[in-house]
């Protein structure tokens, strides 16, 4: 009878880790990855500057202010690490990395004059969030079932991948002080190449019985892809200039929908599922201050509705079932998010030469995340150097993020994260 009871507890470890592995969220929020080496440098203060081809991104609104045919790209390398803390289990905590070098955007812009009014016209390719994360669990666990027995779960996650979308963008200037923008973002992993993300769960469970040398390892991988299929989204930009020295600008980012195709894979288990991932509203307002030709003081605020991020079962839609993606398995009134306000602060120093300008550039940022019953507060410095002579530009920015005490709850388990970030981002400009 012990015998048998031994072998029943077993089985009920290996289920139940088997359902803890799939169920064990990653919680990598998506982080807005913003466009270009100016802005970043700019503590991404650039609503109201939004003087480049990367206004598609931050504001649609200050495209007609280009007023050159331009070719520009920015690519980026960024390294983040964290160390982890979980009260109940402090066997699981442990430092954990993730690193990554990518194509930031990609951009061709066309001014044109028409009516006396000068319009420009751009086609980007925007990374607009990026959802990563690695992260290493380790738990144990001494039960009984007629004889006391320990289980041990070692739990590898990794989770890598970014939503990219195409985005043809136009911009005018309605009056000599107005002008208004609007870019169009299209959603499809089979045009950008860049659109879906993967998690992958990696678990071998250890367990044993007391005098039966009991002790067996059970690997297991669980891996999900989410490719995104089709979504359309906008962002709706304004620029006033109420001075010479003064500039005000807007943005709105109504709420879109994302179709996506998720492969789900456990061992030799296959399934092939649709879900629906609802972004959130993103609305911002800044203010820039231009009191002489080389100098440029900027600020912006921006809220966005984390409350309302779900992630639906295309199946299920009509029952209206959202669920967070934070936490998949809950739905967003068992796991909610708060929304967010981000306060943004930066400088711009021209060194103008005879032959060439060197812009000197820093800034400062409260940059919160969303997380599940809780904001995750996280700090941003940078800083950025360019330098223009001729038909050629080039920007480099370094930016550090960090936050302490976040993180987010991983199956009831409290867990806390110590985080940093350094961002490396070079823009290159050629005009045309």
């Amino acid at each position: 009878m012990e015998r048998f009871s031994v072998l029943v507890a077993c089985l009920c470890v290996c289920i139940s880790g088997a359902v803890m592995a799939q169920d064990f969220n990653l919680s990598a929020s998506p982080t807005a990855v913003g466009s270009g080496a100016r802005a970043m440098g700019l503590g991404n203060a650039f609503i109201a500057v939004a003087d480049d081809a990367t206004a598609a991104s931050w504001n649609p609104g200050g495209l007609s202010q280009l007023e050159r045919p331009e070719l520009s790209l920015a690519i980026e390398g960024m390294h983040e690490h964290s160390d982890m803390r979980v009260s109940q289990h402090p066997e699981a905590s442990g430092s954990h990395s993730f690193e990554l070098a990518d194509l930031n955007y990609l951009s061709l812009v066309y001014p044109f004059q028409r009516m006396g009014r000068n319009m420009v016209f751009s086609l980007n390719y925007l990374k607009q969030y990026r959802l990563g994360k690695d992260l290493y669990f380790h738990h144990e666990e001494v039960s009984g079932f007629g004889a006391p027995f320990m289980d041990i779960n070692d739990i590898w996650m990794k989770q890598d991948g970014e939503l990219t979308s195409l985005s043809p963008a136009f911009g005018v200037d309605v009056t000599d002080r107005l002008a208004l923008g609007i870019a169009v973002n299209i959603w499809n992993h089979g045009v950008t190449g860049a659109s879906k993300f993967r998690r992958e769960v990696y678990q071998e469970l250890r367990w044993g019985a007391d005098g039966f040398f009991w002790v067996q390892e059970t690997p297991s991988i669980f891996t999900s892809t989410y490719e995104v299929e089709k979504g359309y989204s906008v962002a709706i930009g304004a620029l006033y200039r109420l001075s010479e020295e003064w500039t005000f600008g807007a943005v709105a980012k109504p709420a879109y929908k994302l179709r996506l195709d998720r492969d789900d894979r456990a061992n030799l288990l296959y399934e092939d599922l649709d879900d629906v991932l609802e972004f959130p509203w993103v609305a911002g307002a800044g203010v820039a201050w231009r009191p002489s030709d080389t100098l440029t003081l900027s600020s912006d605020v921006t809220w966005t509705q984390w409350s309302e991020y779900t992630l639906y079962d295309d199946r299920y839609l009509e029952e209206e079932n959202p669920r967070n993606p934070l936490n998949s398995g809950h739905s967003i009134s068992e796991a909610e998010c708060d929304d967010v306000f981000t306060c943004r602060f930066g400088m711009e120093y021209l060194i103008v030469r005879e032959e060439s300008v060197v812009p000197l550039r820093c800034g400062l940022a409260y940059d919160p995340g969303p997380a599940i019953d809780q904001i995750d507060e996280y700090y941003t410095a940078s800083v950025g150097i360019g330098y223009q002579r001729g038909r050629f530009m080039a920007d480099l920015a370094y930016e550090l993020r960090w936050g302490d005490d976040t993180g987010t709850s991983i199956r009831g388990v409290s867990a806390s994260q110590d985080s940093l970030r350094q961002r490396l981002l070079l823009s290159l400009i050629v005009y045309l």
